[in-house]
């Protein structure tokens, strides 16, 4: 008993002496095991359920993973096509292996956004310690990178934006250690990210192209680090590989931007400049950033914006260092990186503010930041009340916003998700057997969400696919032209069907808020044998 009591004085005086000695060290630690419940928690959840685009991005990645092809039939290719527009390959290619052991659930499909957003938690953390050599600094980035909402929703959604903003991520921390003595095979390795974020998201193929361009703008002047020149080379493979896909699939890239770009509309030079502006402003405006955020609650909750307001002090002082210190390469990176970041989406006229659009200024954000909390810091230590309150406005918004993301916000973005559809599509081919189950296309992508949940050979044709399961298309407002007697057919509630159908039921979802009344979302209807006069 003596020795055990003995023992356990020993450990815990070992623990005092060490917090004592370096109380950072246990608030990092702490903080890194909050990152972990942040991104890895409820991801099945928040939001509710998954929607065409991420059922697209299930489908097409198991058919990968198990055929070594897409829904179309292609073998590994380099773009995805899914609802006529062409999607970045390294989200699909980091959740192919993952199909081969785990079960094609919500959360599975979205396991590598939340990987990706604790990398740039970890990539933002190590970068931050490079810059300062402070574990302070360091811990206030962790927490500044965890509970930034920005991050928060784009690791909570299963499309390709995220894995452009980690690379991106990356590119800086290789960047920072390559100018802090680490040396050429250091900006190698961010040139590397940097290429590989061209392949991340669609505004990866300007943004990258941007940053490269400012990187040789911040080295031209004297004095130069050694080997920075390595830092564009990769982008050069990187955007030949490009230009041979192009080649082979003319307009593919290129043709959605011109219908969303700011010269859309027959806009004259004048009139797209004056649309740039206001983009590129309400992108660095305090709506966007600190009060409401992105408007689509597919890409925020709308409680908030998108930064932490606590994080507003380090980040906008960050600024201040940086041009005091313009002179040094990296503080003129964190400056010109960050005008340069929003510029690929302040080029379109569509969902302004538009938050994965202007992802790549997390990176940049959280550089500024960790310049501004190494000078913050001294100063809260000598003013306690500011800390105190400053840890206070954290709070009490991180529980607005956390506990507004896991209770109200699912029931609120169900719509956006495209709640309910998958479930009335399971249940109409459970009950057509023996007959064709047929998928009004006034539902949002319906066969996607069979194809992710009933899991065809993805070789040949859609039609093909569908058939085999029993199923097929029906262009909007004809679902119940050409049924046949017996056949089921899924539509939306405002399809009026014609007389000779039964309700066999109606699917439906919660209101918007927990005390609303369920909404249907989609009915299924039996055509009958003898349809009445």
């Amino acid at each position: 008993m003596g020795r055990d009591g003995g023992l356990r004085t020993t450990w815990s005086a070992k623990l005092k002496a060490s917090f004592a000695e370096d109380p950072w060290r246990w608030v990092l630690a702490g903080s890194a095991v909050l990152a972990l419940a942040i991104y890895l928690a409820g991801l099945a959840r928040a939001p509710a359920t998954m929607s065409a685009d991420e059922a697209s991005s299930a489908y097409n990645a198991w058919a990968i993973g198990h055929y070594g092809v897409d829904e179309y039939g292609r073998s590994f290719p380099l773009y995805f096509e899914a609802f006529h527009d062409w999607h970045s390959p390294l989200y699909y290619y980091l959740l192919a292996p993952l199909t081969w052991v785990l079960p094609l659930t919500a959360y599975v499909v979205r396991l590598p956004a939340a990987l990706c957003g604790l990398g740039i938690c970890a990539l933002a953390t190590l970068t931050a310690h490079r810059l300062t050599g402070s574990r302070a600094v360091a811990t206030l980035t962790l927490l500044t990178t965890a509970m930034m909402p920005w991050l928060v929703m784009e690791s909570r959604f299963a499309v390709d934006t995220i894995t452009q903003t980690v690379c991106v991520t990356a590119a800086v921390y290789c960047l920072v250690r390559a100018e802090r003595g680490g040396g050429p095979k250091w900006f190698l390795a961010g040139g590397c990210a940097l290429a590989l974020a061209i392949f991340g998201y669609a505004t990866g193929r300007l943004e990258v192209a941007l940053l490269v361009g400012g990187l040789v703008l911040i080295h031209l002047p004297r004095p130069r680090a050694a080997g920075w020149w390595l830092a564009p080379l990769p982008a050069i493979p990187a955007y030949g590989l490009l230009g041979l896909w192009l080649i082979g699939h003319p307009g593919a890239l290129t043709d959605r931007f011109g219908s969303i770009s700011i010269f859309g509309g027959g806009a004259s030079p004048f009139e797209a400049l004056l649309r740039f502006a206001g983009n590129f402003f309400t992108h660095f405006g305090p709506v966007f950033l600190l009060f409401v955020g992105d408007l689509n609650m597919r890409q925020g909750t709308g409680v908030g914006g998108v930064l932490m307001l606590a994080s507003v002090p380090a980040i906008a002082l960050g600024v201040v260092v940086c041009w005091r210190r313009r002179r040094e390469a990296l503080a003129r990176f964190a400056l010109v990186g960050i005008l340069l970041a929003p510029i690929p989406a302040d080029l379109t006229r569509e969902g302004i503010p538009h938050a994965p659009r202007t992802a790549t200024m997390i990176p940049f954000v959280l550089l500024l930041g960790a310049y501004g909390w190494s000078e913050l810091l001294p100063i809260l230590g000598r003013r306690p009340r500011a800390a105190r309150i400053l840890a206070g406005v954290a709070l009490v918004q991180a529980a607005l916003y956390f506990g507004d993301l896991y209770i109200t916000y699912p029931l609120r973005a169900e719509k956006l998700f495209d709640a309910g559809v998958a479930d009335a599509v399971l249940r109409a081919h459970a009950t057509s057997v023996g007959h064709v189950a047929v998928l009004s296309r006034d539902l949002d992508q319906p066969y996607i969400q069979a194809l992710t949940a009933l899991r065809p050979d993805p070789r040949g044709t859609l039609d093909t696919k569908l058939a085999k399961l029993g199923l097929r298309q029906a262009d909007t407002g004809d679902a119940f032209t050409g049924a046949q007697p017996g056949d089921v057919v899924v539509a939306p509630p405002w399809n009026r069907p014609p007389r000779g159908t039964t309700l066999l039921f109606d699917e439906k979802q919660t209101g918007p808020w927990p005390w609303s009344a369920p909404v249907v979302v989609a009915n299924v209807y039996r055509v009958s044998a003898a349809p009445a006069p």
